[in-house]
């Protein structure tokens, strides 16, 4: 799925697919850390 796609979907279709991916700590993330998240990028402000 392409990163113009996951910008589409709403977050709560996000978390769901975070979820079915076995991504943890989903509930807490906005939607462009999820769309990150989902597709495998590391976020290094943390």
């Amino acid at each position: 799925m392409s990163e113009e796609q996951l910008r589409e979907m709403n977050v709560d279709e996000l978390r769901d697919m975070a979820r079915e991916k076995g991504l943890s700590g989903v509930h807490d993330m906005r939607k462009e850390e999820l769309v990150d998240a989902i597709r495998g990028k590391r976020d290094s402000e943390q």
